[in-house]
């Protein structure tokens, strides 16, 4: 199992310049200082861009690390009309990931940012290449029509590489090497308030370390890369989305939305707030099924083949439609009230009407892999989950997948109470063995699959004898796609602007930019799997680019 994988904080970098001492004010130097919030992805990547366009850079960050959520990232990053997929013989363009990305949306997109993500993906990969980074390995993720998602092929040997870690580490990398006279990174800075004088952006307002003694620290641009809010499920999350606000999070706990609030403070303005996406297949734990923090079982498993049955023992998804409908679906058949499946596609059409709204309630799959599936996924890497953490039990074939099933508690794991074992028939043999024939003939193509879709990537031909690796699954908070306003420049735009007017300069906070998940309008009310990374990459170098620029005109 790869070290770096062994428990969530070892995904955290460690630091080569911790600064407990605050910043001068005033930066001595000619080229205009950017200050960066943040040092995710899209952080990192405004960092790089901001010094490559002639910027002075100070990086604040709250924790005792760079990375973030982005450090912990595995399905990989979207780039449409790449060499890596000119190589594997896929067709893809920008267009065709704008209208995956506008369907995910549900009609929320702001088309305009989704046309420049996407527009800008296959920069976005060259820019991450160009750091020694190979992302040649393309995979399909749910909602995609066709492999867009990159990430870097395993090692020799089957050893796994952490895209998300690796991304990360390389961008440190490169900033460690940068003059220090011109990059300058303070941890654990906690900033209190964005500097707002004779109405623009000036500078933030600071702590650091234990310290409460504030310090100022001026500059011509601040650029937003604070993350959402998927932990801060007193604040935020109670507010804009009470009903999910007791869910578990995939995400880590520095995810408390400090960047709208800084924001809002100063009048920016914040759009798709009450639209939180909770991921439909995060683990559960059977050591401690209870956990609030729960670890994402990534999309790709279901995209090398893995299945999704309910305690019936039947399929009641396509396991690689969007993530909301996958969750719904959940949702309304797979909690505690029987589903024994679909006969017809216009049946399964008819049920699924609206799935993606239903309410929040207990429910729990079982996601379900055969060793093709595992090998396509990759054994070294589908080991950490299987060996190292322990979320996949292996069963033989039908047989013991029933008995498997049979055993299960009949409780949620979002309760606390006394579990009993479900009753031995919950899923009987031939109702299991039903569904992998069925499975077997969708992907040998001999069938049309009910409920929509296409691609198995495993053919299940063995799956009623061989060996079956069987984990629980259930609804996460993973994503939070609402926050502040922007225009395709990165722009912040001010509260005053009315939803349907188009940005301009005359709507924007002057000196304040934002990219990633600090941010709304990208995403609609659904993210695609794959479309986080690249909108820190593609925003958080526009971002850098728009506040040099700013920069530069205001000297």
């Amino acid at each position: 199992v790869h070290s770096k994988f062994k428990d969530v904080k070892s995904l955290h970098l460690p630091p080569s310049r911790i600064m407990a001492e605050p910043i001068s004010s005033s930066s001595g130097s000619a080229a205009p200082r950017i200050i960066v919030i943040g040092s995710g992805l899209a952080g990192l990547a405004a960092c790089v861009e901001a010094l490559r366009r002639g910027g002075q850079v100070v990086l604040l960050e709250k924790e005792a690390a760079m990375g973030g959520n982005s450090a912990k990232a595995t399905s990989g990053i979207n780039g449409a009309g790449t060499t890596a997929q000119a190589t594997c013989g896929i067709h893809d363009t920008a267009e065709l990931l704008t209208k995956d990305t506008l369907i995910s949306g549900r009609g929320l997109c702001k088309q305009a940012l989704v046309e420049t993500l996407a527009a800008q993906s296959p920069a976005a990969i060259s820019f991450l290449e160009a750091l020694q980074l190979d992302l040649s390995s393309v995979g399909q993720c749910g909602g995609h029509s066709c492999p867009r998602t990159h990430r870097e092929p395993d090692l020799p040997g089957g050893k796994p590489r952490p895209i998300g870690f690796d991304i990360i580490t390389a961008l440190r990398k490169h900033l460690e090497a940068q003059d220090h006279a011109l990059f300058r990174v303070v941890f654990r800075a906690r900033v209190i308030e964005l500097i707002f004088e004779a109405g623009a952006v000036r500078g933030v307002k600071y702590t650091v370390g234990d310290s409460t003694e504030p310090h100022d620290i001026r500059a011509s641009s601040v650029i937003l890369a604070t993350g959402g809010f998927s932990s801060d499920h007193h604040g935020l999350l109670r507010r804009y989305a009470p009903s999910l606000s007791s869910l578990p999070t995939t995400c880590g706990s520095f995810a408390t939305g400090d960047g709208v609030r800084m924001g809002t403070a100063i009048g920016a303005a914040t759009v798709d707030m009450s639209y939180v996406q909770v991921h439909p297949t995060a683990f559960v734990d059977p050591a401690n099924p209870i956990a609030a923090v729960k670890f994402l079982a990534p999309e790709l498993l279901r995209g090398c083949g893995g299945i999704l049955l309910n305690r019936s023992g039947v399929r009641f998804v396509n396991e690689l439609a969007p993530r909301d409908v996958v969750t719904g679906a959940m949702y309304k058949f797979a909690s505690v009230v029987p589903f024994e499946g679909f006969s017809t596609a216009s049946e399964a059409e008819a049920a699924y009407q609206d799935v993606h709204l239903q309410a929040p309630r207990k429910a729990e799959a079982l996601l379900v892999l055969d060793q093709q599936a595992v090998d396509r996924f990759g054994e070294a890497t589908f080991a950490f989950y299987h060996k190292a953490k322990g979320f996949f039990t292996v069963v033989e074939g039908a047989p013991g997948l029933s008995q498997y099933i049979g055993g299960l508690p009949a409780h949620s794991p979002a309760s606390s109470a006394a579990s009993s074992p479900a009753p031995a028939d919950s899923a009987p043999e031939t109702v299991v063995r039903k569904t992998l024939e069925t499975v077997a003939a969708f992907a040998a193509g001999t069938a049309l699959d009910p409920l929509g879709r296409t691609s198995f990537g495993s053919p299940f031909t063995d799956a009623c004898v061989g060996p079956l690796y069987v984990a629980r699954v259930t609804g996460a908070i993973h994503y939070t796609m609402g926050g502040l306003a922007i225009d395709p420049a990165a722009r912040v735009l001010a509260s005053a602007e009315p939803p349907s007017t188009p940005a301009t300069a005359d709507v924007c906070i002057p000196g304040l930019f934002a990219a990633g998940e600090v941010t709304g309008g990208v995403h609609g009310a659904n993210r695609l799997a794959g479309n986080s990374l690249l909108e820190c990459v593609v925003f958080g170098r526009i971002a850098a680019a728009s506040a040099v620029s700013y920069a530069t005109e205001a000297i």
